[in-house]
């Protein structure tokens, strides 16, 4: 996810692709650049 769409993501949050839930597990981590987070979902 790009850094400017969600400032702050947690563990526990819930993000919606294309319809599908998901919820974050685990911290959320910044590219080099720190324009993009990585995390990693579960099916909510």
């Amino acid at each position: 996810m790009r850094v400017a769409e969600v400032r702050a993501p947690r563990p526990g949050d819930r993000i919606e692709i294309d319809g599908d839930a998901f919820l974050i597990q685990g911290e959320p981590v910044r590219d080099r650049e720190r324009l993009v987070w990585t995390v990693d979902l579960r099916p909510a």
